[in-house]
């Protein structure tokens, strides 16, 4: 008989696809799926199930006091009742499910049968996934820290076809994908889930749909959720990460609107494996298309530092800047920051004549922004 793998090497494969999905969850749900991924096989009548005794799990978690059994019952009450949403905005593609089926504990037995929707995110997986560590998975003592080390481990890599470097990625998030993300925001209701199921759902929009909002102010997010997460991370060797995170802010009162976290790798290489990152090149401003886009905006209150934002945001393309400005010269309305909603056209590839004024960068204060900073920002996925 082949000897078991010792907890401490233990590892499992989690679907990219299903680590980007959009759902609020407890701390001991996320670990117990996560033990539950190392067990995960197919029945005889071909059915994903995954069993792991009550003993194992007290283990792996450290639990030594309480009624594990209250708990396991509440967590499979949450499991098998909770919608998630799982995206894939850059192939258009999302699902929204249920991803347990049924959950049994019997005879100290905790049986999760998955919902077979979700076969090839669960089993024998090849492809777009992440190598993940039980042992560090099972550290975690915070469900925002598990979430995000989830979420940064999963795009910091080296695509096929980049050349590595060193382990270093800038991985950006507008603030209301984030909070989704890390389920700050309960996407489970009917009015929240009709704005996710767009093509290219509006995040903000989701949230204010959203019934259930934990730590809405910014302050409250910042300081329990991400300071929370990003020192747990760094406080872990094993994790072999470290993180620190710059804000994209917008508006004279300086609103937070995006946040984007520095992830270095501090021992091995990323996984080749085929994900969402973009790794970001180190675009600054080609002095000759600045000179074009002068020219091209001559009608327009600019300033230098203005025109280089725009070129830089363009990767120094001037088509891209001559057919942002087309479009908004058929529009009705004029944007309030001409700047702000000329970055965020090019940024987002509006492609016709409608009004985009409500583009996270409407109230962007064309004379209030640090140039640096915002080349950093559009340094950014």
């Amino acid at each position: 008989m082949k000897e078991p793998i010792p907890f401490e090497e233990v590892e499992y494969k989690k679907s990219n696809f299903l680590i980007g999905a959009k759902y609020k969850s407890s701390l001991l749900e996320n670990k117990i799926l996560a033990v539950s991924l190392t067990k995960v096989r197919k029945d005889e009548s071909g059915q994903l199930i995954s069993t792991v005794t009550a003993s194992e799990l007290k283990k792996y978690m450290k639990k030594t006091n309480g009624s594990f059994y209250d708990q396991l019952y509440s967590c499979a009450d949450n499991l098998t009742n909770r919608q998630i949403v799982m995206e894939d905005r850059e192939n258009h593609k999302f699902m929204i499910l249920n991803i347990v089926q049924t959950a049994l504990y019997d005879n100290g037995k905790f049986t999760i049968k998955y919902n077979s929707d979700l076969e090839k995110y669960l089993y024998g997986l090849q492809q777009n996934f992440t190598k993940l560590s039980l042992p560090v998975m099972m550290s975690f003592k915070s469900v925002y820290s598990f979430r995000l080390y989830e979420l940064l481990k999963s795009k910091a890599y080296y695509p096929r076809d980049k050349k590595k470097a060193e382990n270093l990625f800038r991985i950006t998030f507008s603030l209301s994908e984030l909070k989704l993300d890390l389920g700050a925001v309960n996407s489970s209701y009917d009015r929240v889930q009709r704005v996710l199921k767009g093509s290219s759902p509006d995040y903000d929009k989701a949230v204010e749909a959203a019934k259930e909002k934990t730590f809405a102010r910014w302050g409250d997010f910042k300081d329990r959720v991400i300071d929370v997460a990003v020192k747990e991370i760094n406080s872990m060797p094993e994790a072999c990460m470290n993180v620190s995170y710059e804000l994209g802010k917008s508006g004279r009162g300086g609103k937070v609107y995006e946040v984007s976290f520095i992830v270095k790798l501090t021992s091995g290489m990323a996984e080749l494996v085929e994900s969402e990152v973009v790794i970001a090149p180190a675009v600054t401003a080609d002095m000759g298309v600045v000179e074009q886009i002068d020219n091209l905006l001559e009608n327009e209150d600019m300033r230098v530092k203005d025109i280089k934002a725009i070129a830089v945001a363009a990767e120094n393309d001037f088509e891209r800047v001559k057919n942002a400005y087309e479009i908004y010269q058929k529009q009705k309305v004029k944007a309030a920051n001409f700047t702000g909603w000329m970055i965020a056209a090019i940024k987002n590839g509006y492609k016709d004549s409608r009004k985009y004024l409500g583009n996270g960068f409407h109230d962007f204060e064309q004379n209030e922004y640090d140039f640096n900073q915002l080349e950093l920002q559009l340094l950014s996925n």
